[in-house]
């Protein structure tokens, strides 16, 4: 996975652990050690400096200082990771009936909606012309009840409680 936190700084992992960072626009790539030798498969930022990497057997690594370094957070979840997903609209609205927002998905007034709070409360609601779904929710997604499709939650039990997954 490619995720760039600006025009200029980027971040790329893949396989053995590899993680590569550029600060020209990709034009340069420089190594960063990772910390694991396993496959990463994707790579999110929350903001310039907090970003989370995700891989096989539940490898999850953050920075706090722009994917400089990285450390491992250890959870029960032994599973491949293969996404992440963040979510952040201005004023928290989805719906069908908005034109001017960027689409996340077609979507018909027979869908539900899948909504995962900053909270840790996870919503299934009929889909409507325009709902409120909570300021930045982590994601918002159709939810297509004959999809074999399988939400892995982690999360930590309060600020500094250990770090859980479902």
């Amino acid at each position: 996975g490619v995720h760039f936190v600006s025009e200029k700084a980027g971040i790329a992992v893949g396989p053995n652990g590899i993680i590569l960072r550029t600060t020209s626009g990709g034009e340069y790539w420089e190594r960063v050690e990772s910390g694991t030798r396993l496959w990463l498969e994707d790579v999110k930022f929350l903001d310039e400096r907090r970003g989370i990497a995700v891989g096989d057997r539940g490898t999850i690594i953050t920075t706090d200082d722009g994917g400089m370094t990285w450390k491992s957070i250890e959870t029960n979840v032994r599973e491949n990771l293969y996404g992440l997903s963040f979510f952040d609209d201005k004023n928290g609205f989805a719906g069908f009936g908005l034109k001017k927002e960027t689409p996340l998905e077609k979507c018909s007034t027979l869908d539900d909606v899948i909504i995962f709070g900053q909270d840790g409360k996870m919503r299934i609601v009929k889909v409507a012309d325009k709902f409120f779904v909570g300021p930045r929710p982590l994601r918002v997604a159709v939810f297509r009840k004959d999809e074999d499709l399988i939400y892995s939650l982690i999360y930590r039990d309060g600020k500094e409680g250990a770090i859980l997954a479902k």
